[in-house]
């Protein structure tokens, strides 16, 4: 995806890994030198120990003990840990929910920080974060062992630690963000439109008259949010959706451009070539060769 920015963008294939990775961090004597970066994945990061402040679009969050803090694709952000912090990092791309969940699912969705209503920081019980460690220290010695269809049993292990947060979530009430306010609710009520709508309605303009704004305030609210244009947001939706009837239904190529809402398959295509690197064909028998 094109973003505009003159930050570092860090890709998942960077760490030569699949569609996620688990990191661990422990104590250090040296602190290790961090620069402001983006993803073009999620990241969420779980502090057993915290201490320091991790910086995210530009506003500074404490980092505590028994803590998780998420951080979407595209979005800026600095960790300045403490030197006795430690905690896990899970990175994955949406590939691995598309190949996980169920399909007209969108687990992200319930995910207690996901829609920018609360904190991006979010404390997690001590019933439950022993739980969450297990499942990580789980993938991690998956990975290693390199076994037969160790991808898909840490799929699951990443959708149950998904799933143990969202059942947090309904449990944990949360401070509303500093600075949360009319610009926050818009892009929240976005958000929705976007989940019910990305199949008909492909133009920034729709959405800005639907939410009483110009699309020109429109764009300003989903740079500053996410660092791309609301065009670009909209084509997102249809991509994820596109991979998702591209993994789990023979439809054909036209056939799914229909479904999105393309009158044009053959736009579609050059479209989906454009911003993934690869036709929708190719795209296909990539992600289902990985997961048999």
């Amino acid at each position: 995806m094109a973003k505009n920015s003159s930050f570092h963008i860090q890709s998942i294939g960077d760490h030569d890994h699949g569609p996620f990775e688990v990191v661990k961090f422990l104590p250090f004597k040296v602190p290790p030198k961090r620069e402001f970066h983006r993803h073009d994945y999620y990241e969420i990061l779980f502090f057993e120990k915290g201490g320091g402040e991790h910086i995210i679009d530009f506003k500074s969050f404490p980092v505590h003990d028994h803590s998780a803090h998420f951080v979407l694709p595209g979005q800026v952000h600095k960790l300045e840990r403490g030197s006795n912090s430690s905690g896990f990092v899970l990175l994955f791309e949406e590939d691995l929910l598309i190949k996980n969940q169920e399909p007209n699912s969108n687990i992200l969705l319930d995910l207690p920080f996901y829609n920018q209503k609360t904190r991006t920081d979010f404390s997690i019980s001590k019933q439950t974060f022993p739980e969450i460690n297990y499942l990580l220290e789980k993938v991690i010695a998956e990975e290693k062992a390199g076994l037969p269809l160790a991808e898909r049993i840490c799929g699951q292990y990443i959708m149950l630690i998904l799933h143990l947060l969202c059942r947090s979530g309904t449990k944990n009430k949360q401070e509303e963000a500093p600075g949360t306010n009319t610009k926050t609710d818009v892009l929240i009520r976005l958000k929705h439109l976007l989940e019910k709508n990305y199949a008909t309605q492909h133009k920034p303009a729709f959405y800005a008259g639907e939410l009483n704004i110009t699309t020109g305030y429109l764009n300003e609210l989903v740079h500053a949010a996410y660092g791309k244009a609301s065009s670009e947001l909209i084509q997102d939706r249809l991509l994820l959706e596109s991979k998702r009837l591209l993994f789990f239904t023979d439809l054909s190529v036209n056939e799914i451009a229909y479904a999105v809402g393309f009158e044009d398959p053959a736009y579609f295509a050059r479209l989906f070539k454009k911003l993934l690197k690869s036709t929708p064909s190719e795209y296909r028998e990539v992600i289902r060769t990985k997961s048999s």
